[in-house]
């Protein structure tokens, strides 16, 4: 099939239109960085900072989750969630600095920020003692979970931006839709 129609040829491998991302090869990367973020973080909150040190430092601290049931705290926890990235993430895709999407920032400081928060051990209710950088340790925790969610967001909605530029680019050059 030809590449000049915008069909997927056998080296795009699905990337589809000229000059938008694969959508695999997209979410590789983010996965790749938000790691590289993530346990860089965790490393230095570990090591370099004092426990406790961002403690109430995050807009998430101001909710009351404390005074919550176990089924509202899970509500407004999943609401939060779902705000975030609508607003922050999904927004944010529809706009471009050069060729970086800026919808993928968010994602990638949130994973920053959890590897902060676990070196330092500055969550809202704190583990009994700081924790050392371990696999085991991550993949005990539930906020791995939300931070993935939030990558394979911002991946989708990337995508979904960029197929949107491209309808308004064509119909901007016909004239009119």
């Amino acid at each position: 099939m030809s590449a000049s129609r915008g069909v997927s040829t056998p080296e795009g491998r699905g990337s589809g239109a000229p000059g938008r991302p694969a959508p695999l090869r997209t979410l590789v990367v983010l996965l790749i960085a938000a790691h590289a973020l993530f346990w860089s973080a965790w490393w230095l909150g570990f090591s370099l900072l004092p426990e406790g040190v961002l403690r109430g430092s995050s807009a998430a601290s101001l909710l009351p989750l404390e005074r919550l049931g176990a089924v509202p705290r899970a509500l407004a926890v999943l609401a939060w969630n779902a705000a975030v990235a609508a607003l922050l993430v999904a927004g944010a895709n529809l706009v471009r600095v050069g060729r970086l999407p800026l919808g993928v920032l968010p994602p990638l400081y949130y994973w920053t920020l959890y590897g902060l928060l676990l070196g330092t051990n500055s969550f809202a209710t704190p583990l009994p003692e700081r924790v050392a950088p371990s696999l085991a340790v991550l993949l005990g925790r539930a906020g791995v979970l939300e931070l993935h969610a939030y990558l394979l967001v911002a991946a989708a909605l990337l995508l979904a931006a960029g197929a949107v530029r491209e309808v308004v680019m064509w119909c901007s050059a016909a004239g009119g839709c």
